[in-house]
């Protein structure tokens, strides 16, 4: 179950660091993120 959810988190991370270098730092998308994250892992923990 814990390894799902790190795997979950280390796949976002890995996408969010490609965006914010093709992007820019651009506080919304950041933010946006933020929001994506915060509704995923509770997601991946559920069904783990």
């Amino acid at each position: 179950m814990v390894d799902e959810v790190m795997l979950a988190w280390e796949c976002i991370g890995r996408s969010n660091a490609r965006a914010t270098v093709t992007r820019g730092n651009d506080t919304a998308s950041q933010l946006g993120t933020i929001r994506a994250m915060t509704q995923v892992v509770p997601r991946g923990v559920a069904q783990a």
